[in-house]
């Protein structure tokens, strides 16, 4: 049996992805899977669903200097994939509780994200663009 990825965030939703700015004031690879991300059981992109966590005090909870974060919508995030047209699996966003102590909903994943060595790098940079773009338009600063 293979593992789940989650329960699905709810339509109509938003999540926030925090961002470090660069040097050259551009901001950090937002949707780049880290390593960590891609040795889950089911890979996905850390997330939060905003309005049960707020960005401010769950950037202070785990206590790193992030300047700020990009908001996006679940919709957008899983219309994507479809909507320019790329054959590869669509991307969800789902719960992920980051402990079986912190069973919370705020905590969510963006599946779909890890590239199949069989996939050309561009196609999932494509991808990555989009949501940075997307992400964008409502960046907002922690300083």
């Amino acid at each position: 049996m293979q593992p789940t990825a989650g329960t699905p965030v709810p339509s109509g939703k938003d999540v926030f992805r925090f961002v470090l700015v660069r040097s050259d004031g551009e901001l950090s690879t937002a949707f780049e899977p880290s390593t960590d991300d891609k040795a889950e059981p089911v890979p996905t992109v850390s997330v939060w669903v905003f309005g049960i966590a707020l960005p401010a005090p769950t950037a202070n909870l785990l206590q790193k200097p992030y300047d700020g974060y990009l908001l996006l919508a679940v919709d957008f995030i899983r219309l994507l994939v479809p909507t320019i047209k790329l054959d590869v699996p669509p991307l969800d966003v789902v719960q992920r509780p980051l402990s079986s102590e912190s069973p919370g909903s705020e905590h969510a994943g963006i599946t779909g994200l890890v590239r199949p060595n069989d996939i050309p790098r561009s196609t999932y940079k494509t991808i990555r663009s989009h949501l940075a773009v997307e992400g964008r338009k409502r960046y907002t600063s922690l300083r």
